[in-house]
């Protein structure tokens, strides 16, 4: 596997998986095992990554997941690089609390709500594509992440993945946050233009379209 393919970390922790190995044999990829072993802490890691790891979510985290009225997406467009590299973009996603759902034995995640209009989210929604999910409470500065492929049979009005991995994350590095109340002032999506909103980023944007080689390293 490759290692920025599988695990392409952002600034918010978002790790899209294109391949897992069953848990219980071994939940790293090559480059983890690679910084676990510079480290020293191959063993260590090991057994803790079997444990924290799992392929279904935990029945503890629902609580967490039916309360938030949003939750974070990252996704892998279909198309790389010139060179090979994968493109991955984050996205929000909006509702009221209880839009965010868990089914099929806990090894299914459903979010009812779609891209806003222009997201380049809703161009990665292809079946079986990867997709990493953040769910994080900054109240509680409590943070799970579910990776997973995007479901076959998925709706046009939501957003279905399949669980390859669910794990929660240390709060250590989350500041408090409190959420003011917001006035509601789209109806849906799709009265949303996203190349509106995120007009004033663009040029932040493009000037860190591509990592830098220490960058990649880090991660």
């Amino acid at each position: 596997r490759d290692p920025l393919c599988s695990r392409m970390g952002s600034a918010l922790g978002f790790v899209p998986v294109l391949e897992m190995m069953a848990v219980g044999e071994q939940p790293f990829h090559a480059g983890e095992l690679a910084v676990q072993h510079q480290a020293g802490t191959l063993q260590n890691a090991h057994e803790l990554g079997v444990h924290m790891i799992r392929t279904r979510i935990s029945p503890s985290e629902l609580p967490l997941l039916q309360s938030l009225p949003h939750i974070f997406a990252a996704s892998v467009a279909p198309l790389s690089r010139s060179d090979g590299t994968p493109i991955v973009w984050a996205s929000a996603l909006f509702g009221s609390p209880g839009f965010v759902a868990v089914t099929g034995d806990m090894r299914s995640l459903t979010i009812h709500a779609r891209p806003a209009l222009g997201d380049p989210l809703a161009e990665n929604l292809t079946p079986q594509a990867p997709i990493a999910v953040l769910a994080i409470d900054f109240s509680s500065r409590s943070r799970y992440r579910v990776n997973g492929k995007i479901a076959k049979d998925m709706d046009a009005k939501t957003v279905c993945l399949d669980v390859v991995e669910a794990f929660g994350n240390c709060p250590k590095y989350i500041a408090a946050r409190t959420a003011l109340p917001h006035k509601q002032e789209c109806d849906s999506a799709e009265k949303r233009d996203f190349n509106s909103l995120a007009a004033p980023f663009k040029p932040r944007i493009n000037d860190v379209a591509t990592l830098r080689k220490e960058d990649v390293a880090l991660i």
